[in-house]
């Protein structure tokens, strides 16, 4: 199991532009081959605000790194591509279900997701089907992407349940009522077709997801 906090944890990249062909996130620049870092599959690594923001970017389209989990991870390489973006939700897809010894094998967008509740986290950046980056966890802070309508309307407020949606945006659902598709707490007021931060207290490990 990955562990949380971590020390010492190679990063191929700053958080929110790792893209990489390889599970340790460094390869042979002749043949391509794994360099062994340290960086193992699904790793978890727990920042503090100032950790994150030092780990982050200069400069990014949306701010993305606050305090929280970051986990290691590989996207389907089957993902659509478009689906992979930052602020959007990453769901888990399981393998054949006769893998009962590690169910859980990579991430995808809605498209390829096993089910809506296997909320895996947020992509903090673009990544090429197939290849490893980091997406936030959970514990802490996230900027969402909200889609093109949202549940409450203009009723949106701080407080608010946060809900992921069939498309792969965002929603905001309901001032207080959880299901199994809520995944945090507005901290800013939702805004159609834009971002604003989340809470998420609860990490989404690979065993398990939803509020």
């Amino acid at each position: 199991m990955a562990n949380s906090p971590t020390q010492g944890v190679f990063k191929p990249n700053y958080l929110n532009a790792c893209n990489s062909p390889t599970s340790t996130g460094a390869q042979d620049s002749v043949t391509g081959a794994a360099i062994p870092t340290g960086l193992n599959p699904y790793k978890v690594i727990e920042l503090s605000f100032t950790e994150a923001q030092a780990s982050q970017a200069p400069s990014p389209s949306i701010e993305q790194l606050f305090e929280g989990d970051y986990m290691w991870v590989q996207v389907d390489s089957g993902a659509t591509q478009t689906e992979i973006a930052t602020g959007r939700p990453a769901f888990y897809k399981l393998s054949a279900a006769s893998n009962s010894v590690n169910p859980i094998l990579s991430v995808t967008g809605p498209t390829g997701k096993t089910a809506q509740s296997l909320f895996a986290g947020v992509f903090l950046n673009p990544i090429t089907a197939g290849n490893w980056g980091f997406i936030f966890n959970g514990g802490g802070r996230v900027n969402v992407l909200y889609g093109a309508t949202l549940t409450i309307g203009g009723g949106a407020a701080i407080g608010d349940v946060i809900e992921t949606t069939a498309t792969g945006t965002f929603d905001d659902t309901s001032a207080s009522t959880v299901t199994n598709f809520s995944v945090g707490i507005a901290l800013v007021k939702p805004i159609i077709n834009g971002t604003s931060q989340v809470y998420m207290k609860q990490r989404f490990p690979r065993c398990c997801g939803g509020l």
